[in-house]
């Protein structure tokens, strides 16, 4: 844990000394965003070298390293170009991993100094949400989301064409990010509350019979074993509900909810809402598709990261606002914690490429 505790922490360091040195006197304008830029960058190294330099560290390690060396059939053709395009510099693996963690890491860089009114908080979330800790094993899907990433502003500037554009490469690169299409159909209708939980309470029924009733029975049929249970969509059938991933994402939810007049005049938290809304329905049928959904939710936990600090600054109470960013960093890093200790995506002990 000690290299991602100190990793996290030069990174923060260097962000915050980026989006202050404005307050430094005596420093012209110019000399003022060169030197924002430049430690904006130096925050960007510390999580990306110690994920690219990583040796046998990630659930799928070994697997990327197969699928490098000798490629994969039904692979995404974005992916496949990407190796091969590796492959003219090296055929070593290490530099798929090197460059993969340069991707994915600017892209979530590039979107928090770009989105967030907290560049420092919304790093520090990257962390203990767990999407730095997840890319290392989900590393197709985590380029796809770092590509998403870029769609954001289109999203908000409702510039649908060139959004789908964005989520179509990304889709390139892994399938699922097809369904970032949803906040863009989301985007077109205003749900409030009410009827949001009415669509988290029905999404949770519908999951019961399926769970219970059509589920077991599709179990009947060879079709399902070879086909849907090899593609890893529903996971073991016994499965029980989410709460972990529920909970990450339930706080959020409660707190727009309760400032969705505020949110309804903020483009930044409208996108935030539906995102999280969307999270909250998906993560109601995780206990009858416990594999994909965790997976489709991980496109989502990036408007966590970039909007948490934003929706937390509508309270207009000081002290208020104080208490929930202290118990969002305290909640989310003991889940963090307690999950990597506990051998979730095979993130510790850390190795590096010259221990092996």
């Amino acid at each position: 844990m000690g290299v991602y505790i100190l990793g996290t922490t030069v990174s923060i360091i260097f962000a915050y000394i980026s989006i202050h040195i404005v307050e430094v006197k005596n420093i012209d304008k110019r000399s003022e965003i060169f030197f924002s830029y430049i430690f904006a960058v130096l925050s960007f190294i510390p999580l990306t070298f110690i994920m690219a330099v990583r040796y046998n560290v990630g659930t799928d390690f070994q697997s990327y390293t197969r699928i490098f060396n000798f490629g994969q059939e039904g692979i995404e053709p974005g992916f496949g170009l990407l190796n091969k395009i590796l492959h003219y510099f090296s055929d070593s693996p290490d530099i798929f991993f090197a460059v993969t963690s340069v991707i994915i890491c600017g892209g979530y860089f590039i979107a928090i100094y770009r989105e967030s009114v907290d560049p420092v908080y919304s790093i520090l979330l990257f962390v203990i949400v767990k999407d730095y800790f997840i890319s290392m094993n989900g590393v197709r899907q985590y380029i796809a989301i770092a590509i998403m990433l870029f769609a954001i502003p289109y999203l908000k500037n409702k510039q649908w064409i060139k959004a789908s554009i964005v989520i179509f490469i990304a889709f390139l690169f892994h399938k699922s990010a097809i369904i970032v299409l949803a906040l863009v159909a989301l985007s077109f209708i205003e749900i409030p509350p009410l009827l949001g939980w009415i669509m988290i309470g029905g999404a949770f029924l519908v999951s019961q019979v399926l769970k219970s009733f059509i589920l077991p029975f599709l179990q009947r049929f060879d079709f399902y074993y070879s086909y849907f249970s090899a593609q890893s969509l529903y996971g073991n059938i016994d499965q029980v509900f989410n709460w972990q991933y529920t909970l990450i994402v339930l706080g959020p939810f409660i707190l727009l909810c309760y400032e969705y007049k505020k949110v309804k005049c903020n483009e930044n938290l409208k996108l935030m809402y539906s995102a999280v809304l969307f999270s909250m329905i998906l993560m109601s049928m995780s206990s009858a598709f416990p594999t994909l959904i965790t997976r489709l939710v991980w496109y989502f936990n990036a408007f966590l990261v970039l909007y948490i600090p934003e929706a937390v600054n509508v309270i207009s109470d000081k002290r208020v606002r104080w208490g929930i960013n202290i118990a969002v960093v305290i909640l989310y890093t003991i889940v963090a914690v307690r999950n990597i200790q506990g051998g979730a995506q095979n993130v510790i002990p850390y190795q590096t490429i010259w221990s092996r």
